[in-house]
């Protein structure tokens, strides 16, 4: 049987944007919230400041994220981590749809450059490894963007060998 599993972890860059935002957003309640004690109206603050907190607590759901890809018998299955706490599936993809597995900067993917839906599952990091895996389902074309691996490039290319590029 020659079955193969591989799980390959890549931390994305923290947004800096999502941390401003959220700790924009703590100030903010918290400012309202004590506003609130000195006024009246201390009980519309109260949920204007639990907005604020809800907004704060969606914005911290951005920074802690991992991504986890698993290689088990030639199907790629991508897993989102957020803050190590929660785990959500995002795709799933057979290599029997794989039309080309190429790093970002290749040549190769030139003639995909338009008319094909992109998704994002790398790091966002210089040092990072970036290559794009295009899938073609029908009339639908996918690019996926992933930190790839020697381990998992190896693993890909023992399954489609014809259609992965190191260059």
């Amino acid at each position: 049987m020659n079955d193969s599993y591989l799980e390959v972890m890549v931390k994305r860059k923290t947004n800096v944007l999502a941390l401003i935002g959220r700790n924009t957003l703590v100030g903010l309640g918290a400012l309202v919230f004590l506003v609130g004690f000195l006024s009246d109206i201390f009980l519309i603050l109260a949920i204007v400041a639990g907005l604020l907190f809800l907004g704060a607590f969606l914005f911290h759901r951005q920074i802690g994220v991992e991504f986890e890809y698993l290689y088990l018998e030639k199907t790629l299955s991508i897993d989102k981590i957020s803050n190590q706490t929660t785990r959500k599936k995002l795709a799933e993809y057979s290599m029997e749809h794989l039309e080309l597995l190429a790093p970002v900067s290749s040549h190769r993917l030139d003639s995909y450059a338009s008319g094909v839906k992109t998704v994002d599952y790398s790091s966002r990091q210089k040092e990072g490894n970036p290559y794009a895996l295009i899938f073609k389902q029908g009339s639908l074309t996918t690019k996926v963007l992933i930190d790839c691996t020697d381990e998992l490039y190896d693993q890909i290319r023992m399954t489609a060998p014809r259609k992965v590029f190191k260059d």
